[in-house]
C-alpha cells in the first residue's frame, strides 16, 4: 500500500473517532456507517502488521462506541454500531501496544457489560453475534500479557466471563489459542524434563547412592506422567 494512501486512511480514521461523540449531520451519514473504521481494519488486514500510529484514542473511541450501542434503542443504529464495533475490536487486536494501555481495562469491563448483561435480552443480543469473532481475537491477544488472577479484580472477572461466553459458542479463535497454549506448555514441560535428566546424569559422585536412587525414581514417575499428557 502506498504511503500516501495509508496516511489518508489513518487521517480519516482519526478524524472519525475524534468526532464520533458529536451529533452527526445529514451530510455526514458516514459517521453512522463508520467507513473510516472499516477502511483501516481492511488496511491492517492487508499489511499484517501492528501500527504504532494507533494509540489510546482508539480505546477511548471503543468505550464511547460500546456505551452508545448499549444505550441505543434504534435497531438500525444498533446494527450499524455493532458492525463498527466488530472492526474496531479487530483493529485493537492487531495493535499490540494498546494491550498495555490503562484504558484497555475500561474497554474490557465495558465489553463485559455489553455482552454479558444483554445475553438474556434476545431483542438486543442478536446484533452482537456479528462482533463475537472480533471479540474472540481481542481476548486471545491477552494471553501475552500478565493480568491479576484474583476474584477481586474487575478486569480478570470480566475477561473470564467473556472467555466462558465465547467458549460455550465454540469460537475458533479461542479454541485455537487454548489448544496452542496447551501444546506449548507440554513442550516446555518436556524440555524442562530433558534438562532435569541432564542434570541428574551429572550428579556429583559424592552424593549417596540411596539419594540418587530416590531422586531417579521420583523423576521416572514424573516422566511417565508427562508422557501421558
Amino acid at each position: 500500500m502506498k504511503d500516501g494512501a495509508k496516511k489518508q486512511v489513518f487521517a480519516d480514521f482519526f478524524h472519525f473517532i475524534e468526532n464520533f461523540s458529536e451529533k452527526p449531520s445529514e451530510s455526514s451519514r458516514y459517521i453512522v456507517h463508520g467507513a473510516p473504521v472499516h477502511a483501516l481494519s481492511a488496511c491492517l488486514g492487508i499489511l499484517k502488521t501492528s501500527m504504532p500510529e494507533i494509540d489510546s484514542k482508539t480505546l477511548i473511541f471503543a468505550i464511547a462506541l460500546v456505551q452508545k450501542l448499549r444505550n441505543s434503542k434504534d435497531e438500525m443504529i444498533r446494527d450499524r454500531y455493532t458492525e463498527i464495533l466488530s472492526e474496531t475490536l479487530s483493529i485493537i487486536s492487531r495493535s499490540e501496544q494498546l494491550y498495555t494501555c490503562q484504558d484497555m481495562d475500561i474497554v474490557i469491563t465495558e465489553l463485559h457489560r455489553l455482552f454479558i448483561s444483554e445475553t438474556d435480552n434476545r431483542n438486543h443480543h442478536h446484533h452482537l453475534h456479528k462482533s463475537e469473532p472480533s471479540l474472540a481475537l481481542l481476548l486471545s491477544g491477552l494471553v501475552n500479557y500478565e493480568m491479576p488472577e484474583t476474584e477481586t479484580s474487575p478486569k480478570s472477572q470480566a475477561v473470564w466471563e467473556l472467555y466462558h461466553l465465547l467458549l460455550r459458542k465454540r469460537h475458533w479463535a479461542l479454541v485455537h489459542h487454548t489448544v496452542t497454549a496447551f501444546g506449548t506448555g507440554v513442550e516446555l514441560l518436556q524440555n524442562g524434563m530433558k534438562r532435569i535428566n541432564e542434570g541428574l546424569s551429572e550428579l556429583r559422585s559424592d552424593e549417596s547412592e540411596e539419594f540418587q536412587k530416590s531422586l531417579l525414581n521420583q523423576f521416572s514417575c514424573l516422566e511417565d506422567l508427562v508422557s501421558h499428557l
